[in-house]
């Protein structure tokens, strides 16, 4: 699990840049949440929504037990991703000698810097498929880091209003999975090496 915020802004950012979120300020798009999904029945990209976490995994836990279900947190992955790993593979009863790449960033945050070309270049176009099969990863790595720009800092003013209303679920999650969340309720969140968390 991420940090609730830091994925609500990361999901917003990733629908702009597909072109499915039509409004620019992330503030606007959580107050408009609780609109758009009474009005379509549902909203795509809930982004406040998918962050109370506590009631979905008590789900789980109800349904397969709480042996068969294991939980880990995004910032210990980023931390020490060939450990986490190794423990994933441990739990599933797979061979945990297998030593992944975690050099690569899959992925990464942007925001468009043109629509019409960036609607060619993502999933949502047709070069995709095209690309894919004869354009080598790292030639497409490096199209997108000139089709998209790098994403703006999450607005402080959002993240302070996502943090009061996950605080409670957070405090339950807390206790649930026995792990100090702390600072999933800081103002400020950082990421795992220290830096403010932009997406």
């Amino acid at each position: 699990m991420r940090d609730p915020a830091d994925r609500a802004y990361s999901a917003f950012l990733h629908t702009r840049r597909s072109g499915r979120e039509p409004l620019s300020d992330f503030r606007e798009a959580l107050r408009a949440e609780e609109g758009r999904i009474r009005q379509n029945g549902r909203h795509p990209y809930p982004y406040k929504a998918r962050g109370l976490y506590h009631g979905q995994l008590l789900r789980y836990h109800e349904a397969f037990g709480r042996d068969n279900v294991r939980v880990y947190l995004y910032g210990d992955l980023v931390k020490s991703p060939v450990s986490v790993s190794q423990d994933i593979f441990r739990f599933l009863g797979v061979d945990d000698s297998f030593d992944p790449d975690a050099s690569v960033r899959y992925n990464a945050s942007g925001v468009p810097r043109n629509r019409v070309v960036s609607a060619l270049v993502t999933k949502s176009g047709a070069v995709v498929p095209a690309l894919k099969r004869v354009v080598p990863f790292g030639v497409r790595q490096k199209v997108k880091g000139r089709v998209f720009a790098k994403p703006p800092p999450f607005p402080e003013e959002a993240r302070g209003e996502l943090v009061e209303y996950l605080r409670e679920d957070v405090t339950r999650l807390q206790t649930l999975i026995g792990r100090d969340l702390s600072g999933w309720l800081a103002p400020n969140a950082r990421d795992a090496a220290g830096r403010p968390d932009p997406s």
